[in-house]
């Protein structure tokens, strides 16, 4: 279900999904209400050609599927949206990240195995258009390490799956899937007794 705020006058937006550079997909299922409308906030959105939208309506549930075209820009790029649901705006703000971005990497030991693995460039930082290149991290391995947050993986978005006991033992509070993911193998979070959020919200 969509985080969203009221939206009120001088509000900020309390939801904002950020999406990877290149052309991508994401879906909200919205339940128990009617989707009455969805628009552009008049702030400059309404020139974001980049983005479009279509719905499905289903028993039980509205979907809502956005479509993104690639940013090749070299500035990251915002939309405001306003959903008319169950009789009230909400608020939705897209960012689009670029190729040539850093991934901001809260776990310093997750940061320094992808770069290890994933730095083209030999910079010593991980860009969205470096994560965007492997069709897998079978390379790293976090099994019994003391690390906490991996919400970067989202960004990795070629990755359809990841093999068995990855994080095994491990100390991961956190993980946020990508996109395409789709194939989760036995034991990949097999004693992770810290973890407490799976997000799947873009699968």
């Amino acid at each position: 279900v969509i985080q969203t705020a009221k939206v009120n006058a001088g509000n900020l937006p309390e939801y904002l999904k950020e999406v990877p550079y290149c052309s991508s997909t994401f879906g909200v299922s919205l339940y128990d209400g009617s989707l009455d409308d969805i628009r552009f906030v008049p702030d400059g959105s309404q020139n974001a050609d980049w983005i479009r939208w279509g719905r499905a309506e289903n028993s039980g549930f509205t979907r809502l599927e956005f479509y993104i075209d690639e940013n090749t820009t070299d500035e990251e790029r915002t939309c405001n949206l306003i959903i008319t649901y169950d009789g009230e705006d909400n608020f939705l703000t897209l960012r689009q990240k670029t190729a040539g971005g850093i991934i901001k990497f809260e776990d310093p030991m997750v940061k320094q195995a992808c770069v290890d693995a994933f730095d083209l460039d030999a910079d010593g930082e991980l860009s969205y258009y470096e994560a965007a290149m492997p069709d897998n991290i079978e390379t790293l391995n976090f099994d019994q390490m003391d690390i906490k947050s991996f919400d970067e993986f989202q960004w990795f978005v070629n990755v359809k799956e990841i093999r068995e006991q990855i994080f095994a033992e491990s100390k991961l509070e956190s993980i946020k899937f990508p996109y395409a993911f789709s194939i989760l193998h036995d034991a990949v979070f097999f004693s992770c007794q810290e973890l407490s959020d799976i997000d799947l919200s873009d699968i």
